[in-house]
């Protein structure tokens, strides 16, 4: 009891000195932080990679269908088939680094629900859309 009077009137100065009053200032202290970053964004940036990953699938189905001769002949296929090779070694770098990013971030946003992980999400979406972009499509 002698250790709380003190710190009772430490807190009436206090709370004097601030203008504020000792209900805002228990309240204060009191409030639960929440997380401006949730679940619900982690599973925006999956559903974004799920649907490159099914555009990368469908442009490796639609490059490799056909002999490379025939798809340079072909005036659709051929700006978005030349060079397939480079571009699927670049897809494939570009989906191993946003997989490992988003695996981070799924991670951190369980592991620490009441820290901020706009970084964590951040860092993955640029990861996706790296990938994204990746991925040739006709323009």
């Amino acid at each position: 009891m002698k250790k709380i009077l003190p710190i009772i009137a430490l807190a009436f100065v206090l709370s004097g000195c601030a203008g504020t009053k000792l209900g805002d200032l228990i309240s204060t202290a009191t409030t639960t932080i929440t997380n401006p970053v949730n679940a619900v964004d982690i599973y925006r940036v999956k559903n974004v990679y799920a649907a490159s990953l099914q555009a990368a699938e469908d442009w490796r189905v639609f490059c490799w269908s056909k002999p490379y001769a025939a798809i340079l002949a072909d005036p659709v296929a051929k700006p978005i088939c030349q060079n397939r090779r480079s571009w699927l070694r670049a897809i494939q770098v570009a989906q191993v680094k946003a997989r490992s990013t988003i695996d981070s971030a799924t991670a951190f946003v369980q592991n620490y629900p009441t820290l901020d992980a706009s970084t964590a999400i951040a860092a993955a979406w640029a990861a996706v859309t790296n990938f994204k972009n990746a991925i040739p499509a006709k323009s």
